[in-house]
């Protein structure tokens, strides 16, 4: 067995191998002795105490900048048109009538009409399952809060906020001088259609009891001058329009803001532009001396601008007589058109003294009401048949007549003692307020309310019919003067409203 190396491993750990280390007390031991030097002692000195102040807040820098600036205005919005194609012309009213009708014949116009009918519904639903009627305070004494409603509705809901008086007739409380011998009455209002901002009034003023003053045979002391106010001012007018005979009827152009169209007891019609100060800068023909031998005829008893495709130039006049005249501010010497109201009822000829027209509608239709009580539909792309549709109700005059701004087919008529509401498939009024206890001289729909009307009183009163609580009622009425009142104008945003009394004063309403 030579040559056969015989191994044994034997494999421990560390801490098991070699002596362990014993730890015990031992008494200390000196291991290096360095004596004081003298001579380094005398070097040292003491040195003075040090002050230091720091701060842990991060450092920061400040940077200004001056950035551009953007007026931002929240308001309100009525959305009168839909989303129409690039090829339709939105200020084209018979563009837009024939696309209309078109995508009325599309065999997918009746499945998405239904459509959108349940979405309706549903929001309505949605809306009527709130409770508006619900009592939230029981214990408040129900008569101090009945009293409290009216209270709110007759003094809150209608407030007169301004009198504009007759800057020609005196006033005792601020001691002006009269320079008119005679009272005149304020014979028509018109706003400046410039929605919301719009602030400017057209007051006609007239002597009622001697309406064909003019510069011929005016009388000393007398003036033919009418006036528009700036209500941000109301101390004095802000243009003094100055025509040629007075003013029965004036109206501002819905294109041209500037420009005023004012109709004259002499049967002339002036155009006023408010930036060329108050002359007029043209005006109809007068041929003698006569008004009934003017090219109008009698008084401008009413008139309307037409808009037929968005140029705002011809002008819709009546003067008492069977006429509704069409004039072109461009071209005076005659009128344009010359449309004939016939009754085949009546003998003697229509006399037209009111005139409504709604360009939403149809832009060759118009509304006039007539001294018999009659009210005529006529039409002007239908030569064969002038007169479209004749209605009757009324017991006298017809003062005036108005289409309802959201609700193309009905409007409504004012005369005698009742306001009437018609639509243009029936020749009977749909609706007829109460007889009221003195007459009605005018009546408006409210621009954004389809169901609200107002109604001006020769009284002094203003009433406010809303035909979604009360059909024949009004909802309120309130005494705005102590005069008899003779002609109202609504503003275009629906909260200020013009009322003209037979004194001569506007009362601005506030609503």
């Amino acid at each position: 067995m030579a040559g056969v190396a015989i191994l044994y491993a034997c494999q421990k750990k560390k801490k098991d191998v070699g002596k362990a280390c014993d730890f015990s007390d031992s008494p200390p031991s000196v291991i290096v002795d360095i004596q004081p030097d003298h001579k380094l002692q005398n070097q040292h000195r003491l040195s003075l105490a040090s002050e230091y102040e720091g701060n842990n807040i991060p450092a920061l820098s400040e940077c200004g900048t001056n950035t551009e600036r953007k007026s931002i205005i929240s308001h309100g919005q009525l959305h009168l048109e839909g989303c129409w194609p690039k090829d339709v012309g939105i200020h084209d009213i018979g563009h837009r009538l024939r696309y209309r009708k078109k995508s009325e014949k599309d065999d997918t116009y009746i499945p998405s009409l239904k459509a959108l009918v349940t979405t309706a519904k549903s929001v309505l639903r949605q809306n009527n399952s709130i409770d508006i009627y619900q009592q939230y305070y029981e214990s408040y004494d129900k008569g101090k809060s009945a009293s409290k409603v009216m209270n709110m509705n007759e003094e809150d809901a209608l407030q007169v906020v301004t009198v504009l008086g007759d800057p020609l007739t005196g006033n005792m409380k601020t001691g002006r001088i009269p320079t008119t011998r005679m009272q005149r009455t304020v014979a028509a209002l018109s706003w400046q259609p410039e929605g919301v901002s719009g602030r400017r009034l057209c007051v006609a003023y007239s002597n009622m009891r001697y309406p064909y003053v003019s510069s011929s045979s005016l009388q000393s002391g007398e003036s033919l001058s009418s006036y528009i106010w700036d209500l941000n001012c109301s101390s004095s007018p802000e243009v003094t329009l100055q025509p040629t005979s007075q003013l029965s009827s004036v109206e501002f152009n819905p294109r041209d803001l500037h420009l005023v169209g004012g109709g004259c007891h002499n049967g002339t019609l002036c155009f006023f532009d408010c930036r060329r100060g108050g002359s007029p800068v043209s005006c109809t023909p007068l041929f003698g001396d006569n008004a009934a031998t003017s090219p109008c005829g009698g008084a401008i008893r009413g008139m309307t601008w037409l808009q037929p495709s968005g140029r705002g130039q011809e002008l819709l006049a009546i003067d008492g007589s069977s006429y509704c005249k069409v004039w072109d501010t461009r071209q005076l010497r005659e009128p344009v058109d010359s449309i004939k109201l016939s009754n085949p009822n009546q003998k003697n000829d229509e006399e037209a003294i009111s005139v409504a027209y709604n360009p939403n509608f149809s832009s060759h239709k118009f509304i006039a009401g007539t001294m018999r009580g009659f009210v005529h539909c006529c039409s002007r792309k239908n030569r064969s048949e002038e007169k479209t549709s004749l209605y009757e109700g009324h017991h006298g005059p017809v003062y005036n007549v108005d289409c309802n701004p959201l609700i193309p087919k009905i409007f409504l008529s004012v005369g005698d003692w009742a306001t009437r509401i018609y639509s243009e498939d029936h020749p009977y009024p749909l609706l007829t307020t109460r007889y009221a206890k003195t007459h009605m001289v005018d009546a408006f729909w409210h621009p954004l309310h389809p169901g609200v009307f107002i109604t001006t009183l020769l009284s002094g009163k203003i009433e406010v019919y809303n035909m979604g609580h009360k059909m024949r009622d009004p909802l309120m009425s309130t005494q705005i003067s102590n005069d008899c009142l003779h002609c109202s104008k609504i503003h275009p945003d629906g909260e200020k409203i013009g009322v003209g009394s037979n004194s001569g004063q506007v009362h601005i309403v506030k609503m």
